[in-house]
């Protein structure tokens, strides 16, 4: 039959409102298949199971297509039995927003290799060299084939301070990293801590901390290191120095005359440079430094180790190397970081709307503890959403409503890590906008099983029978009575005799002129669910269902 449902909104009352439920199935195995057309749709809402039975990983769809196809997946399972039936949902379509961050999420990964630096033997940026006037030029020779509009996500390193040049081909070297001594001996002077090759870190570790900063002095002393025969030599030491700030309380000594007492032997220090606190357990290699005052000697090495009541600094050491002269490699402290480009079809070129934090934008937003600029990043405990809405309100004081920005930042979880978060400009706000849009969706059960039923909803006012009477339709002879019916009391009458009596043929030929008046745009298979006010001596709301076949619409067929 013609899908023609007159929709008698008086009786709503007496209809049944389903909802989603455990026994909307068993409800309907005892109602067995309603007979009227006339029924509420079942109000369902999607749960867990649903988007498992779905094979879905999220709660979201990526179109209405999408959701289309696999709902009734769904709804097979949950509600078998509903002949006759419709179900409406309201769901989450993914939207541009979200396409926003599904494209840097889904961006080629980039990682520089040595040999795309500037400098070679760096494997990072120095600090006169900036990545931001670099990396277009870099990708440019690095990726082949680029695609147009894909994004691009390029991982890099960059020198914190100038580096040094690393030691050459090394003559002696300790390695610390396998947690052990060495054959290095450990000397208790002060105190009840100790030298530990235990630390959990990969490395060596001295602290005069115990519940508190103790009074310690503590020695860890080398084998005999012969070094005869070899000169030019030069010395370097990774190490992490924490929780203090004397540096001079951490020596590293020599000696060419070990007595097997630190204590009455002459020891002389080693100036070590480019020595610094830290916030981590990273280690930092020194500046190579000069060690050629023992060429063709034999010697003793030291660290020896001073805390206080006010002053207990952790010192981790993982290498110590003495070696010939200076290799041709760059060594000092990286930090790693990413960044996003986009291929226009020409070029590598950052989005207009990316903005990158930097050191400066950190400490702008506090220096102190548990705030960004301590230690330059954001973490579990210093959070972005806190601080970010107000760093760009500042930024853009003449932000535009839907001006959108991307934003870089560090994250400190385990180590440091680029993060990024898409902000919105919404009534005089900073706003992390919804990737999703909720969106109404229908389906209807039928022959067995259930179907979408999203035709596009039209319903006639008042002006649209007014205008009937000034389309072609006027012309037609079989419609003067209709026509001016329709146009004086703003409905069909359908009350069968009646001189003004529209039959389903007559309004299926009003709606082919209305419809292709008002959608000229529509495409093959489009269906249309047009309510309009009809007469039977009440006024009741019909809705009359096409589609578009060819060049005429027809009625849909149950």
């Amino acid at each position: 039959m013609k899908n023609i449902k007159q929709l008698a909104y008086a009786f709503a009352t007496s209809m049944l409102l389903f909802s989603c439920t455990d026994t909307l199935e068993d409800t309907y195995d005892e109602l067995g298949e309603l007979p009227s057309l006339i029924k509420t749709p079942i109000q369902y809402t999607l749960i867990e199971e649903d988007f498992e039975t779905m094979k879905l990983s999220g709660t979201a769809f990526e179109s209405f297509e999408q959701a289309e196809k696999l709902i009734p997946l769904a709804l097979n399972k949950e509600l078998p039995n509903a002949p006759g039936a419709s179900a409406e949902l309201t769901i989450d379509i993914y939207n541009e927003n979200n396409t926003v961050i599904q494209s840097l999420f889904n961006a080629d990964d980039i990682t520089l290799a040595d040999e795309d630096y500037p400098t070679a033997n760096s494997g990072a940026f120095h600090p006169d060299e900036t990545a931001s006037d670099l990396l277009a030029g870099i990708l440019d020779t690095k990726v082949t084939n680029p695609v147009e509009d894909n994004f691009y996500k390029v991982t890099y390193n960059n020198f914190t301070e100038e580096p040094s040049l690393a030691a050459g081909g090394a003559v002696k070297n300790f390695d610390f990293t396998n947690e052990t001594f060495n054959g290095w001996t450990a000397y208790n002077v002060v105190g009840d801590e100790e030298w530990t090759d235990a630390t959990g870190f990969g490395n060596i570790s001295m602290s005069g901390f115990s519940g508190s900063a103790k009074d310690n002095e503590d020695w860890l002393v080398s084998p005999e290191i012969d070094l005869t025969g070899e000169t030019n030599l030069k010395f370097q030491i990774d190490e992490n120095l924490r929780y203090g700030t004397d540096l001079s309380n951490l020596k590293v000594m020599v000696t060419e005359n070990f007595t097997g007492d630190v204590a009455t032997t002459t020891w002389s220090e080693l100036t070590i440079t480019n020595r610094t606190t830290h916030t981590n357990h990273s280690l930092t290699p020194s500046d190579v430094v000069d060690f050629s005052a023992y060429d063709n000697k034999i010697i003793h090495m030291a660290f020896k180790y001073i805390s206080t009541t006010s002053d207990s600094m952790r010192w981790l050491i993982g290498n110590v190397t003495i070696s010939k002269g200076e290799g041709d490699e760059y060594t000092g402290e990286t930090e790693t970081l990413t960044t996003y480009y986009q291929y226009d079809g020409t070029e590598f070129v950052m989005p207009e709307n990316m903005i990158t934090l930097t050191d400066e934008d950190y400490k702008a937003m506090g220096t102190g503890s548990g705030q960004p600029g301590e230690y330059g990043n954001f973490s579990s405990s210093v959070s972005p959403d806190t601080y970010l809405p107000t760093y760009l309100a500042n930024k853009y004081t003449y932000a535009q409503n839907e001006e959108q920005v991307i934003v870089l930042y560090k994250y400190f979880s385990g180590g440091t890590q680029t993060r990024f978060d898409l902000y919105e400009f919404s009534d005089g706000a900073w706003i992390l906008p919804e990737t999703t849009t909720a969106t109404p969706i229908r389906f209807a059960h039928k022959k067995g099983t259930w179907v979408p039923d999203n035709p596009i909803i039209y319903t006639f006012t008042s002006d649209d029978f007014d205008w009937l009477e000034t389309s072609s339709l006027k012309d037609d002879a079989t419609l003067v009575e209709q026509v001016s019916s329709a146009a004086q009391y703003n409905n069909f009458d359908r009350r069968p005799g009646a001189s003004a009596y529209w039959t389903d043929e007559m309004i299926l030929k009003a709606l082919n002129v209305f419809l292709k008046d008002r959608f000229p745009n529509a495409e093959e298979d489009d269906v249309f669910a047009v309510f309009a006010d009809t007469y039977t001596g009440s006024r009741p709301v019909e809705e009359f269902r096409v589609v578009l076949k060819g060049d005429e619409y027809i009625y849909v067929e149950e």
